[in-house]
């Protein structure tokens, strides 16, 4: 079988379409569905349900893409490690952050590596806490910038830390108050993530318990930083989004010391490939972003 019919599968289920896989890898779009077609054929599998333009992964369409990842990987790394050897950086790096760190830090990291190493691609996908760690584990992407985390099959680089704070409507109660204690939690109206997507939370939680009001759940900061300005509850946030709140949404201390260590979230640290040892070093040399 072709590497390259591996490839192109591992490109449409990441991209989600035949056409952007077909740009990515610089052929033309019929070029990549025959490339699918026959990959079929060999395997004598279907891989895909085809709704139109969408493409939706069979079953076997999901483990199938679990190995050809695997097997594209490690092509990836044997380039990169005999470019390497010759003083040239070239391939593909698969990024996950979270919104947070998109917005203040990463976008430099990226552009100081991109700079000095133009021709290597970098795909960079928006994750919450849970995806970051589960997408790591399966090889989605290559390196993850989120909050700290305990996985034994993962290692957490730390970068830098960042400051925990709550949100409150100038109307609000608590905007009265200098600092804020974490037992002011309770019977407060509170905002929350889905479950497993607030890593801040978890600080806070295992700092002190508390119970608020769950009303609402959102599904992105944005919508939490809304919510508190209509005045529907109060939020955590980390002090990196802090920066362009709305007027009538006030950023409060706690009391206690509560941060986050923000880093890197890898798979293989020992045999970790050139390129992310490069991504790795000039992630170091940024500067903190608060």
């Amino acid at each position: 079988m072709s590497m390259t019919k591996y490839r192109a599968f591992v490109h449409t289920v990441e991209l989600g379409s035949l056409t952007r896989a077909a740009e990515v890898m610089q052929y033309s779009q019929p070029g990549i569905s025959k490339m699918m077609d026959s990959l079929e054929d060999e395997l004598n599998l279907s891989l895909f349900v085809r709704k139109g333009p969408a493409l939706e992964l069979t079953e076997n369409g999901k483990q199938i893409y679990i190995y050809c990842k695997d097997i594209v990987r490690r092509e990836d790394e044997l380039i990169n490690a005999a470019n390497a050897m010759n003083g040239l950086l070239t391939g593909t790096i698969r990024i996950g952050a979270l919104n947070s760190i998109i917005l203040e830090y990463t976008p430099n990291v990226i552009k100081t590596y991109s700079n000095a190493h133009p021709i290597i691609q970098i795909f960079l996908d928006e994750l919450s806490y849970a995806e970051i760690i589960d997408d790591l584990k399966n090889g989605t992407i290559d390196i993850g910038f989120t909050s700290k985390f305990s996985e034994k099959s993962l290692d957490f680089i730390p970068l830098f830390k960042d400051p925990i704070r709550l949100i409150v409507n100038k109307d609000h109660p608590l905007a009265s108050c200098s600092k804020i204690p974490i037992s002011a939690l309770d019977n407060s109206d509170f905002i929350s993530l889905p479950p497993g997507g607030d890593d801040l939370l978890v600080v806070v939680r295992n700092r002190q318990k508390f119970t608020p009001i769950n009303k609402y759940y959102v599904h992105s900061d944005a919508a939490a930083v809304a919510m508190v300005s209509a005045g529907l509850g109060v939020y955590i946030i980390s002090e990196m989004q802090c920066r362009n709140l709305p007027d009538n949404v006030i950023k409060k201390e706690f009391e206690e010391d509560l941060f986050r260590v923000m880093g890197i979230g890898i798979k293989y640290t020992k045999n970790v490939s050139p390129t992310i040892k490069e991504m790795i070093r000039i992630s170091k040399l940024q500067e903190d972003p608060r």
